[in-house]
């Protein structure tokens, strides 16, 4: 770190950090006493970058507080894993493939009901949908 580096303020000659300021308790704490204990109100994906930022790496975080912290990467794999099965593509040739007949007015049902911007009928459709259900709250 000098003066070359991006957080030094010219004008004022200090080091200026604009970080997460609980995660910077953490590394205050670490330099200290050479101990990273993570707070398991902060997201792990921060507690990731602040590590980054301050060269630390996801090994100087003690035992105690390690569990907390592996659960984001867990959690994070599995989010990825479910996005990529339940994430339904609307690529048209990947549908428009070896399709029968059945198979392609599924599929434009499908478009119908979930993507009311696709034509002016699921427009209508959408519409007649929200007032039906607006007025069916409001009797009663």
């Amino acid at each position: 770190m000098g003066e070359a580096d991006s957080t030094w303020d010219r004008q004022r000659k200090e080091f200026f950090f604009d970080r997460h300021p609980g995660v910077f308790q953490m590394v205050m704490h670490y330099y200290r006493t050479e101990e990273l204990h993570t707070d398991q109100n902060f997201c792990g994906n921060i507690i990731q970058g602040e590590l980054i930022f301050w060269g630390l790496t996801e090994l100087d975080i003690e035992p105690c507080c390690w569990g907390h912290y592996s659960k984001y990467k867990e959690h994070k794999e599995t989010l990825a894993a479910l996005d990529d099965n339940f994430t339904q593509q609307n690529d048209e040739e990947a549908w428009q493939e070896k399709l029968t007949g059945f198979k392609r007015f599924k599929h434009r049902v499908w478009q119908f009901m979930e993507e009311p911007s696709m034509s002016r009928g699921a427009k209508v459709s959408d519409t007649i949908g929200d007032v039906m259900g607006v007025q069916s709250s409001s009797v009663g």
